[in-house]
């Protein structure tokens, strides 16, 4: 199968370096006006010991990429006075579906950049180097990817609003689900168009491009801007402990709400 975009290739190369320009920039910005350090919104929970800082710090980031990051250890004691306050796993699981969903539209994004073949500077064939095969598994993972968002933001947003959170009251975190929504959605149909009906490819696609930079170009101001902070956080926290720091006392609840 062959496809055909509706600007050259190389355009897509140059608005992805504009693109991460663009959330440099963002990060720089809310990095000066105190973002990194917010650390403390995450205590962590883990021994008090007196190790040097380069066991310390090993031992920190591996705590931080597999039970902060991988398993979102962190949310299972965060309510914030929701209503599910004595079931944790909610949140968390909500959040390890829009986790993993998102690490596999980023896989089949990835798998798309490289084993497509480019016949011209716009039209090519998704998943040439992979075999026959290739196209179905690309989209495979990607459906899959986008099919557990979607789960997890439906079970993450009414958890929003029960309890004593007022509807009307907008977070970075709303603005984050809403863009994520609309750029699996888009997705979806730009897939589909690209299958079903290659007329509507170019409506489809510049849909989906403009929800796919807006997702990242706010990235540094809403809550997607933790998937950076909250393993640094998670490793000064941890690290702090192994080399003997003590533990912070609890934190208000209206600070650590973002």
């Amino acid at each position: 199968m062959q496809l055909e975009l509706p600007i050259p290739h190389a355009w897509v190369d140059y608005g992805a370096i504009m693109l991460l320009l663009a959330m440099v920039i963002g990060f720089a910005v809310e990095i000066r006006r105190g973002a990194i350090r917010k650390y403390d919104i995450y205590p962590a929970i883990g021994p008090i010991t007196r190790e040097g800082t380069g066991s310390a710090f090993i031992k920190a980031a591996l705590e931080a990429l597999f039970l902060d990051v991988l398993a979102a250890a962190p949310l299972s004691d965060c309510h914030q006075g929701a209503y599910y306050e004595r079931r944790t796993r909610v949140k968390r699981g909500a959040h390890l579906l829009i986790f993993y969903g998102f690490l596999f539209l980023l896989a089949a994004t990835i798998i798309g950049f490289a084993t497509d073949k480019w016949v011209t500077s716009t039209e090519f064939i998704p998943a040439y180097y992979l075999g026959p095969w290739g196209f179905t598994l690309m989209a495979g993972i990607g459906m899959l990817g986008g099919i557990l968002c979607l789960i997890g933001i439906g079970i993450y947003v009414p958890t929003r609003y029960r309890g004593d959170k007022p509807a009307t009251r907008l977070t970075s975190a709303d603005w984050f689900l809403a863009m994520l929504t609309l750029t699996v959605i888009t997705g979806f149909i730009l897939e589909a168009a690209e299958i079903l009906w290659q007329q509507a490819l170019a409506v489809a696609f510049w849909i989906h491009m403009i929800f796919v930079a807006s997702l990242f170009v706010t990235m540094p101001f809403t809550k997607f801007s933790h998937a950076l902070y909250q393993p640094i956080w998670a490793i000064y926290e941890r690290m702090g402990r192994r080399s003997g720091k003590e533990p912070r006392l609890p934190i208000p609840k209206a600070r650590a709400e973002r």
